[in-house]
């Protein structure tokens, strides 16, 4: 199982209201830190995710990537988050493309739905037709991506007839689909055949048993192909050197919601976040493989702005700390 972390360049705290508002310069300029802190402690991926909001930093993922390929040479680079349902295809195959081919084959493309409005109206599409939006294109960016010329009509954009793209995006460039408790991009993702990327929000870590089996179930539904079935969790989390200063700051950041053990499960067992020192995230990272058995697992650290050298000593914990011991555990467990 692959271990990695993410963010989305929040830049403001839930729950502090004194931190007021990061700048986006800075926070982009800390996700360099951050990368090249991820490969330095031998983790697997680096993802960032797509908003269009004042509270959030990142609205173009291939741009970022592409910086932080200059910054890394081995780990995976993936938008966790693209929003294909506002933006052309041909443009966002042509980007992933370019980002892959400067970063030696380490790009990845996850597209999925934005909950908030503004990724729509700034772009003239209504948020009602997201469903609709989403599929087309994404049926559309897999057809480019096979090395043929595409003769396409659609609802949504113009037609193409013969059309190719430059640079060629390689046939092993990754592209799969980002949901949460969404039963429609779930079955989106088993229907084409592509990974499929579980966003933990809210509830319990059981709520999104069903997701991932009926993901599963769809996939092995299919005609066999080359395809493998792919679950990636992506989960918020924070990991510092005691339990209690993980929480502390935790429940500062991301919302005392988050942080604070439930009554029924405690910390470690009811979700939706990881919060712990190593020992206690090793075993909530084995927890959920037991549930889940997926093939990586992301944690999104630094969500709610939180201090980025609170953020590098997490990551630092979990490439040194955790993740070896993981990796140990699972050994010998196949593809579910």
């Amino acid at each position: 199982m692959q271990l990695g972390m993410c963010g989305f360049g929040e830049l403001t705290s839930y729950s502090d209201a004194s931190v007021g508002f990061a700048s986006s310069a800075q926070k982009l300029a800390e996700f360099k830190e951050l990368a090249k802190t991820t490969e330095a402690v031998g983790l697997d991926v680096f993802g960032v995710g797509e908003h269009h909001r004042k509270e959030f930093a990142i609205s173009a993922p291939p741009v970022l990537l592409a910086a932080l390929a200059e910054h890394t040479t081995r780990i995976r680079l993936a938008s966790v988050l693209t929003v294909l349902a506002s933006d052309d295809p041909v443009r966002v195959l042509e980007q992933f493309a370019t980002l892959d081919a400067l970063s030696g084959g380490r790009a990845e493309l996850h597209v999925g739905r934005d909950a908030f409005p503004e990724a729509f109206t700034l772009f003239g599409h209504r948020l009602a037709d997201d469903d609709d939006l989403l599929e087309e294109k994404l049926r559309l960016i897999l057809l480019l991506q096979r090395p043929a010329k595409v003769t396409w009509t659609g609802k949504w954009r113009a037609a193409l007839r013969e059309a190719s793209i430059t640079p060629r995006p390689s046939p092993g460039l990754p592209i799969g689909v980002t949901a949460g408790r969404n039963p429609g991009s779930v079955d989106l993702a088993a229907r084409f055949a592509v990974p499929l990327t579980i966003l933990v929000r809210t509830g319990h870590w059981q709520s999104y048993v069903p997701y991932v089996q009926r993901y599963r179930q769809r996939f092995a539904a299919r005609p066999a192909g080359k395809s493998r079935r792919h679950v990636t969790l992506l989960v918020p989390a924070h990991i510092a050197a005691s339990s209690e200063r993980a929480t502390k700051q935790a429940a500062r950041c991301y919302g005392a919601t988050h942080a604070e053990p439930s009554p029924a499960d405690g910390l470690l067992r009811g979700g939706p976040m990881i919060v712990g020192n190593p020992a206690e995230v090793i075993e909530q990272l084995l927890h959920l493989y037991s549930i889940f058995q997926p093939q990586r697992i992301l944690l999104e650290l630094g969500r709610g702005n939180m201090p980025i050298a609170d953020v590098i000593q997490a990551v630092e914990l979990l490439g040194d700390k955790v993740a070896g011991v993981v990796r140990q555990e699972l050994q010998g467990h196949g593809d579910s």
